[in-house]
């Protein structure tokens, strides 16, 4: 017969004093749910069935502090599954650059913000009311909607963020200058928590613009980060001397292509996403066209930018430039105006806008081929664009043949923007 030395007691009192004395969190529920789930055991499985009273009692009694450890084991086991089961249910997020599934389009449409589901044609409206809500952008992350929003007296334009669905607005900048004030280019910060764009600085005087300031910031303006939870006011970044205009963030999520220049001399600048590091990309020469380089897109890999030049000698033109400054392609025919590149997701086109009327496909193998409809933007996977055709927003593949049609939306140049989810 054994000797009661007490190690029960004392392994107990231990286990007591050192053990948290409470569950994991979620432990309710998540056994309540499996309990829920959980079968009774049949009939055979119960030892008092199949196993004597008199046998068992043979074994003797359990130690508690077995019991206890094997009770803690237990619920170490189901607080592993509890966490595993909220790890299941987190969506799973797309990469921040390159190509990625396609989810819902964004578009405006008689002054609203829309989404649609493009396999479907199923459509929700995220903003209603006077102001006019235009220019949709989503984040890199598919979580968050940007879009601008002019107040019903023209006076003011704020920029608004929202969940995908348009719940929770927050303007997280507004300025008093009306549809002259934010440039309809949003560029999102890599992982999705900035945003930066230009906007003209109503303190900087225009004397020796040739044009007033318009809708697209292309001078007097300057660029400005804002958080998208609305913690902070917009700060302004780069050159506070230098106007700029068109940010586009590189795939490594560092350098920031920009055109900038007075206007009398344009040109395309880099710097880094907090405003550091302003260089002068050469490779083009500068130019006096007051709207160049408005808008430019990197390569997948972050090797090129493709940008664009502005009404010199009749022409605009498209440029693949060389990211380390090495030199600059033309890869447009130079027949009449051909602005507003971007580079596929995937890197393996590059479509534009050619005479506002066309759109033009560009791959190394074909050079540029005109497709017959109008401009649209890529599709996060790279394979079809949408588009505007006779007020009816439309799907296309990679020739501009369409594949579908999603219904009504404003018939201009600006389409709607694709929603990048986890592929």
């Amino acid at each position: 017969m054994m000797s009661d030395d007490g190690l029960d007691r004392r392994l107990t009192a231990w286990l007591d004093e050192e053990t948290a004395p409470y569950a994991p969190q979620g432990l309710s529920e998540t056994v309540t749910e499996r309990v829920e789930r959980t079968h009774r055991f049949p009939s055979w499985a119960t030892t008092e069935r199949w196993i004597s009273m008199e046998t068992r009692a043979q074994f003797g009694a359990v130690p508690r502090a077995v019991i206890v450890l094997a009770t803690l084991a237990l619920l170490a086991a189901l607080a592993a599954g509890a966490i595993a089961i909220g790890a299941s249910t987190t969506p799973k997020l797309p990469p921040p650059f390159g190509a990625a599934g396609n989810g819902l389009i964004a578009f405006e449409h008689e002054g609203d913000i829309w989404v649609v589901e493009p396999s479907d044609g199923s459509r929700q409206q995220i903003t209603s009311g006077p102001p006019l809500d235009s220019s949709p952008s989503w984040s890199r992350d598919g979580a968050r909607l940007a879009y601008l929003s002019e107040s019903e007296a023209g006076d003011e334009v704020s920029l608004i963020v929202t969940d995908a669905r348009g719940n929770d607005p927050v303007a997280i900048a507004t300025t008093a200058s009306g549809d002259l004030a934010i440039d309809p280019w949003i560029e999102w910060s890599a992982d999705s928590t900035e945003i930066m764009y230009n906007a003209v600085a109503p303190e900087i005087g225009s004397a020796d613009c040739p044009y007033p300031p318009d809708g697209m910031g292309r001078c007097g303006s300057r660029l400005y980060v804002v958080k998208v939870d609305g913690s902070a006011p917009p700060r302004q970044v780069g050159d506070p001397d230098l106007d700029a205009r068109g940010p586009a963030l590189s795939p490594d999520g560092v350098t920031v292509a920009f055109g900038g220049g007075e206007a009398g001399s344009k040109a395309l600048y880099l710097m880094d996403w907090d405003g550091t590091d302003v260089r002068e990309l050469e490779g083009i020469d500068p130019t006096t066209a007051y709207a160049a380089f408005a808008q430019q897109s990197w390569s997948a890999d972050g090797e090129r930018i493709v940008t664009h030049d502005d009404y010199e000698s009749g022409t605009q033109k498209i440029w693949l430039v060389e990211a380390d400054g090495s030199g600059a392609t033309q890869i447009s025919d130079g027949v009449g105006h051909q602005f507003w590149p971007g580079y596929s997701p995937d890197g393996s086109a590059i479509a534009w806008n050619d005479q506002g009327s066309s759109m033009v496909i560009w791959t190394p193998d074909d050079g540029p081929v005109r497709t017959g409809i109008r401009p649209g933007e890529w599709s996060p996977d790279g394979q079809r664009l949408v588009t505007v055709r006779l007020g009816t927003l439309v799907v296309t593949d990679r020739h501009g043949e369409v594949l579908a049609e999603l219904g009504p939306a404003v018939d201009g140049l600006e389409s709607g923007r694709w929603q990048r989810i986890a592929p």
